[in-house]
């Protein structure tokens, strides 16, 4: 009967997790989408875009500093969509992992405080949040935040190596540290010290370095040998883990004081992010001093050792990485989240109140968080019940600026050789039907147009461009040409080929439309 009890119960909470998540991306369905679009997603949609309909893998399709797998999983949106409505299947795509992070969370919290519904508040509240303002006052979807997902998986996996040590368990947590170093290198850091923290806390530390190194070292040549197959190896070496090395991180030349960082997190109060950030330390050496004092078991105690040290390496990993911007700050709000509910938790726990009474302060203090520091983000980000926008959520885009009026052409997008700033992808990209032409579309972005990385000689990420660039259009043969004014213009191989290959069009607002004068 225990256990029958346990499992409906179980049933009851993943069925509520569920229709919660489902309501969830109701609420956001024609608001959400547009707002996830920010620069990087749109570079990585634009890559699996390429990817989907030119055939290409991930570097024949953009050059970009990001890890391919990121690319792959952007393209499962042409699963729910086309190139004119492909926000709504990113969104799809990004609904679909929020799920997955409540669940596992669901599980987490449940392990620290064996309180049902406390445990499926904070894990919808923290999804709430997270897909209201990420960091701060935006949206975001892209390595961090599919992290989020892994540091679940790390996080309940190495509990549950705490707790029992079992091979199957150092084995999926081995697992999930191996892929969240895939999807981004900088993982390495807070990974490698989880590694050690566990290792100094197994009691069979051969078993454990077995199974961790085995398992890691046969993923590694898979994932190396998927990388030299698909002709993406030499890329993720030298576009990506040499240019962090060489010009991102602790060599950017652009990152946030310290004191400024402090201003950002879940919530857009500046104020209270600063606050949130003293509570997270402060629970820590509250915690650390008077465990006994707020938590009686032992295995919880371990637990709660395990998410703090979590969070310092994560914080280190932020630190150590730049960082360049405020979504670096994914790396921790999961974690900071938990120490500051979970704390709230035992304190409320040390009064003589009821489970009942605890879960009622804790859901009105979660629900104050929600609705009144981020009503408005809620608003008019998260929610189109307000505005019926919903009803739109999945139409096909049509074009609406004079440029992207005239550029459109039905069916599949072409490519089209562009020299435009980011602001201006949506009128000549998304809203125009068209891809961007060859894999430095956005290489030369960063190399021409920001100030931002260092481009050292005799690198491979900076030699060659004007062959591979030629490569690339040669076989693509892009039919028009846009050169944007107003912006640092192209680099003169960029202008010359233009001249030799295409006429003069028309002039539209502040773009020069070139039509192609020959093809081979």
């Amino acid at each position: 009967m225990k256990t029958s009890n346990y499992k409906l119960n179980n049933f009851t909470v993943y069925s509520l997790i569920l229709l919660t998540n489902f309501v969830w991306y109701f609420f956001g369905l024609g608001k959400v989408a547009n707002n996830l679009l920010n620069l990087d997603q749109k570079i990585m949609l634009l890559t699996a875009s390429r990817m989907n309909y030119l055939k290409l893998d991930a570097f024949e399709a953009a050059w970009n500093h990001h890890t391919s797998p990121i690319n792959y999983i952007f393209k499962l949106s042409y699963f729910f969509a086309d190139f004119l409505n492909i926000e709504y299947g990113f969104y799809i795509i990004y609904s679909f992992l929020l799920l997955l992070i409540n669940y596992v969370l669901y599980e987490i919290c449940y392990k620290f405080t064996k309180n049902t519904m406390f445990s499926f508040l904070l894990s919808v509240c923290f999804i709430f949040d997270l897909s209201t303002a990420t960091v701060a006052d935006y949206i975001l979807f892209d390595n961090r935040t599919i992290g989020i997902l892994f540091q679940c998986l790390i996080l309940y996996y190495g509990i549950k190596i705490i707790t029992k040590e079992t091979k199957n368990d150092i084995l999926f947590f081995s697992l999930f540290i191996f892929l969240q170093i895939a999807f981004l290198e900088s993982y390495i850091v807070s990974c490698g010290l989880l590694f050690i923290y566990l290792f100094f806390k197994v009691r069979n530390k051969i078993q454990y370095c077995k199974i961790f190194f085995a398992s890691n070292i046969l993923l590694s040549i898979l994932f190396f040998t998927v990388l030299y197959i698909n002709s993406e190896l030499l890329e993720t070496i030298y576009l990506n883990y040499q240019f962090h090395l060489d010009a991102i991180g602790i060599n950017s030349i652009q990152k946030i004081q310290l004191s400024n960082l402090f201003n950002y997190g879940l919530f857009k109060s500046w104020g209270l992010n600063k606050v949130s950030y003293l509570l997270t330390f402060g629970f820590i050496v509250m915690f650390y001093l008077k465990k006994e004092v707020f938590i009686a078991n032992e295995l919880i105690k371990n637990y709660f050792d395990f998410l703090t040290f979590y969070f310092i390496a994560e914080f280190l990993h932020v630190l150590l990485t730049g960082p360049r911007f405020v979504n670096y700050l994914q790396l921790i709000i999961l974690l900071k989240y938990l120490i500051i509910f979970i704390s709230v938790f035992f304190i409320l726990k040390t009064f003589e109140i009821s489970d009942k009474q605890t879960c009622i302060l804790i859901s009105t203090l979660l629900i104050t968080f929600f609705l009144f520091l981020q009503f408005d983000y809620f608003k008019n980000n998260r929610t189109s019940l307000f505005d019926s926008s919903y009803e739109s959520a999945s139409e096909i885009k049509n074009p609406v600026s004079p440029v992207s009026k005239y550029l459109f052409k039905d069916g599949a997008p072409e490519s089209i050789l562009a020299w435009v700033s980011p602001n201006s992808w949506d009128d000549i990209y998304f809203y125009s039907n068209k891809l961007p032409a060859t894999r430095m579309w956005w290489w030369f972005e960063m190399k021409y147009l920001e100030d931002v990385y260092n481009w050292k000689d005799g690198r491979y990420y900076n030699s060659d461009l004007e062959i591979i660039f030629m490569e690339d259009l040669f076989n693509e043969q892009p039919k028009l040409a846009v050169i944007e004014e107003g912006i640092d213009q192209p680099p003169v191989f960029y202008k010359e080929y233009i001249e030799n290959n295409y006429i003069f069009n028309k002039k539209i607002g502040n773009f020069l439309i070139y039509e192609v004068s020959f093809r081979n």
